[in-house]
């Protein structure tokens, strides 16, 4: 008799914990695809000082309970890091980026009308583009100008953030020499340090 509470205690005791681990990692998938998302932009500027017509929305939806981040990442269609900067978002607040402040400062000096953003919501006490601390629950938004003349309001697509790109994303990034001058974008916005 012994024996058999002393298993079925083991094995409720096993269940449990699995039932824990099991939650928990279930819970890390589920924020690793919320702390990522990616779009395409054209409309990107041909020169420094040159107007784009077209803006990026973010909004700190609340419900972390405190300011985020939006570490940025423009690259251009050769899949290379043009510009990286970090924009602080408070609770229930909206960043507005012109794709001017986004494009207007290559690493390389080499303008790109077209390429991919991607946004990494970074925690608000840590807010470091370079090496960021994924936390859930900023919201994007894309305005692109079409060929046909028209223009288009995309939604980034989430998608879930790997060690690999989150890893890479950190390399280019601290490859901007001391994160000030050619490379860094957004400088004239006051959210964007």
């Amino acid at each position: 008799m012994f024996r058999t509470r002393t298993l079925m205690a083991f094995l409720l005791v096993a269940m449990v914990v699995g039932l824990v681990l099991t939650g928990s990692g279930t819970a890390w998938a589920q924020n690793q695809s919320d702390v990522f998302w990616v779009a395409y932009y054209s409309g990107g500027v041909t020169s420094a000082g040159a107007a784009a017509g077209t803006d990026v929305q973010i909004i700190n939806t609340g419900t972390s309970g405190g300011n985020l981040c939006a570490d940025v990442y423009v690259f251009d269609v050769h899949q290379e890091l043009k510009e990286c900067c970090h924009c602080n978002i408070t609770p229930d607040g909206l960043l507005t980026l012109t794709m001017a402040q986004l494009t207007n400062n290559p690493a390389n000096g080499v303008f790109s009308t077209n390429g991919v953003i991607k946004i990494v919501s970074d925690s608000g006490s840590n807010c470091n583009e370079v090496s960021p601390v994924p936390t859930p629950e900023l919201r994007s938004w894309i305005v692109n100008p079409q060929n046909n003349g028209t223009i288009t309001e995309s939604e980034f697509e989430a998608t879930p953030l790997s060690a690999q790109e989150l890893n890479d994303l950190k390399v280019l990034c601290s490859g901007v020499p001391n994160l000030s001058g050619p490379g860094v974008c957004a400088r004239t916005n006051p959210a964007c340090d």
